[in-house]
């Protein structure tokens, strides 16, 4: 697979900023209140209100949908669920699935080890707070992606969309911002892509390997935080996860809430998703296959 660089501006991406640019001015010259507060007014309380639930429908579909069903195999959900799941992390994070899904793969393989791409051992606690997405994409040649990096639903959509224009989500989700709660709506988008890269790469790479407690004696430094279920939807149970990756169930003791298998149980129940008893992987020559049943 083909990965386009992030980095390199599009010309979609100066095509939406153009039009954005446009839009302020117009608000500029002719509303100056639409240019600060948008059309959408909300008090304080309801953007900040608006924040968490876009950051928190983030880390859900970030830790159900890319990381236990589309990384370890472990719960399927209905094509229309993973379509939702796949617009909504092109729009709110600019995430490139194969990228990320070949970079935790990596990290089951070699956890706390040096090629593990995301241990604070080796990357740094404060590092990976700060540079989490540029450390990963160093650590991510088109090798590794070749061979760990093989996702589900790789079809038009995600060749032509998702991945040749990366970086045009955020800016649509930027502009969005603008237009709803104006000038604002600029400090809302930076509080969300903070909140989420500090999750992802901070709290879900760096603390889970570095404080907390231990239910396993597994062979890296995986830990399980306190209970932050709000906040990581149970991925802070990572010491329970790096003994069991391929189980979509996180918690084990009766203390434990994984609240990640709470939204998975009702999906479940309307018949949105369903278990997989076993990964589709197997062991090969000290390295895992991950062979993906069609769907």
């Amino acid at each position: 697979m083909k990965i386009s660089n992030p980095r390199i501006i599009s010309k979609d991406v100066l095509l939406v900023s153009s039009f954005l640019i446009v839009y302020l001015l117009f608000c500029l010259i002719f509303n100056n209140q639409l240019l600060i507060y948008g059309i959408w007014d909300l008090g304080w309380e309801g953007k900040l209100i608006f924040c968490f639930i876009v950051y928190h429908i983030t880390i859900v579909v970030f830790s159900i949908y890319l990381h236990r069903c589309e990384t370890h195999r472990s719960v399927e959900l209905v094509l229309p669920i993973r379509y939702f799941c796949r617009f909504w992390l092109w729009l709110a994070t600019g995430l490139n699935r194969a990228e990320w899904v070949s970079i935790h793969r990596l990290h089951h393989q070699k956890a706390d080890l040096p090629l593990d791409p995301h241990s604070p051992i080796y990357k740094g606690t404060f590092n990976l707070f700060l540079g989490g997405f540029e450390i990963c994409a160093q650590c991510n040649p088109s090798s590794l992606i070749e061979k760990y990096g093989t996702i589900s639903d790789n079809d038009a959509l995600e060749q032509f969309l998702f991945t040749k224009f990366q970086s045009l989500g955020l800016v649509l989700f930027l502009s969005l911002y603008i237009v709803l709660f104006g000038l604002w709506g600029m400090v809302m988008w930076d509080i969300n892509i903070f909140a989420i890269t500090t999750v992802l790469f901070g709290a879900f790479a760096a603390l889970t390997h570095k404080c907390g407690y231990r239910n396993f004696d597994t062979k890296d430094n995986s830990r399980n935080l306190m209970h932050i279920g709000i906040l990581l939807n149970g991925e802070e149970l990572h010491n329970n996860h790096h003994h069991n990756p391929s189980s979509a169930k996180l918690s084990y003791l009766n203390t434990e809430f994984d609240l990640g298998w709470f939204y998975i149980s009702i999906l479940m129940k309307l018949n949105l998703a369903k278990l997989r008893t076993s990964p589709t992987v197997r062991r090969k020559r000290g390295e895992y296959e991950f062979q993906l049943k069609k769907r």
